[in-house]
């Protein structure tokens, strides 16, 4: 069984270690022949972050730049990070991908539980709970996500890419990654229409709240009607690569 841990960076050397180092230290004793890869996309950063990944000299750690990159009107970061993370999700060889922010810190078992749980439900996206935390790691908040019906597909559910681990089966449905903003609720509208996801209430992470992207600077002035044809979009699309 091979892992794909892909992350999208974009300077963030200030908490890029704590995360890389937590993910590494997964406890994986559940299952022994789990074979870890980590796919990092980086967004053309400029601080210290390309240092910081390459002291680890580590052949489970591939870096990729995203040069891809494209010019656009509106949703400018969140379009590069649409496009970061599906670079990273392209490159990825395992038989489960997990997404992962530049400054939050998995729980030990983050990946193991949420194998589990793909396993034994026999479902091809599983999304973990988590904690909200400040920079200093101080809790604001906790995300539970609950499944609701279908045919609703409710944007209250916002999912966070980073809590979600899925099947190589369904990364294919995934790719390639449309020219649309949030990249984490397409994937959770894919999944929706296949009704093939699942959510678990274990706290699973600490989604560091930095204000801080993985992406460049955003500016979000883009109108009311842009959003929501973006969103008639990103809906269209998912149900396309529900249909194929």
């Amino acid at each position: 069984m091979k892992i794909s841990v892909c992350m999208a960076t974009y300077n963030g050397a200030n908490y890029l270690r704590e995360q890389m180092d937590s993910i590494l230290n997964q406890d994986l004793s559940k299952y022994p022949d789990a074979e870890l890869e980590i796919i990092v996309s980086d967004d053309m950063s400029t601080d210290e972050t390309m240092a910081i990944l390459e002291s680890y000299n580590d052949d489970r750690i591939h870096i990729y730049h995203h040069t891809n990159k494209k010019s656009h009107k509106y949703y400018k970061a969140m379009f590069a990070c649409t496009e970061n993370f599906g670079n990273a999700m392209e490159k990825a060889t395992g038989d489960y991908i997990f997404l992962s922010d530049q400054d939050d810190i998995w729980h030990p078992m983050k990946i193991s539980k949420t194998l589990d749980a793909l396993i034994s439900e026999k479902k091809d996206m599983c999304a973990t709970g988590f904690d909200i935390v400040s920079t200093d790691l101080n809790k604001i908040g906790t995300v539970i996500y609950q499944k609701e019906p279908r045919w609703r597909l409710k944007r209250k559910i916002k999912l966070y890419g980073f809590s979600c681990g899925f099947t190589r089966k369904e990364l294919q449905s995934y790719l390639p990654m449309p020219m649309i903003p949030h990249h984490d609720n397409f994937m959770m509208l894919v999944s929706s229409f296949k009704n093939n996801y699942i959510f678990i209430n274990d706290i699973l992470a600490q989604h560091r709240w930095s204000g801080s992207h993985n992406v460049s600077a955003f500016v979000d002035d883009t109108s009311f009607l842009v959003k929501n044809w973006y969103r008639i979009k990103q809906v269209a699309i998912a149900f396309g690569r529900f249909l194929k």
